[in-house]
């Protein structure tokens, strides 16, 4: 049987917190020690949301491309739009959803500035979509914590 990372990370945390650091008693190492804990812990709860934080957000601003392509009147910046809204994700690694996530922000930053440009009253309405995206991507990314 594999133990999962947050298993690992939760025993190992048991063990520095009960038997590492109380031999310190507040010396320096002990502080580092309990340092360390903190961030396995930070480490644990990312590991098990990090896909589905990421996942989320990108098919969120695909979503938003998705209702925004049609009406930019800007030729490239539509296809690209359009491509990027139908383009599936290479795999659910981390690292593939982190690369994906930059060119989809990337273009969002681009669409953005098109929409505050913009008059027509659809415009509006994505600049309010991709500031509710922005929020709801900060909420969903921070830590909680302990």
């Amino acid at each position: 049987m594999k133990p999962d990372v947050s298993s690992v990370l939760l025993a190992s945390v048991e063990t520095l917190t009960t038997q590492i650091v109380p031999s310190f008693d507040g010396d320096y190492r002990g502080g580092s020690v309990s340092s360390i804990i903190v961030l396995m812990s930070l480490f644990g709860e990312e590991y098990d949301r990090a896909a589905e934080v990421r996942y989320t957000g990108n098919k969120e601003i695909k979503e938003i491309f998705s209702r925004s392509f049609a009406q930019v009147a800007d030729s490239k910046l539509a296809l690209k739009l359009k491509n990027s809204s139908e383009q599936e994700e290479v795999s659910l690694r981390i690292s593939d959803l982190d690369d994906s996530a930059t060119l989809l922000k990337n273009l969002l930053i681009e669409l953005q500035i098109y929409v505050e440009n913009s008059t027509a009253p659809w415009a509006a309405n994505i600049n309010k979509d991709i500031w509710a995206f922005l929020g709801r991507d900060a909420q969903r990314t921070l830590f909680e914590a302990l």
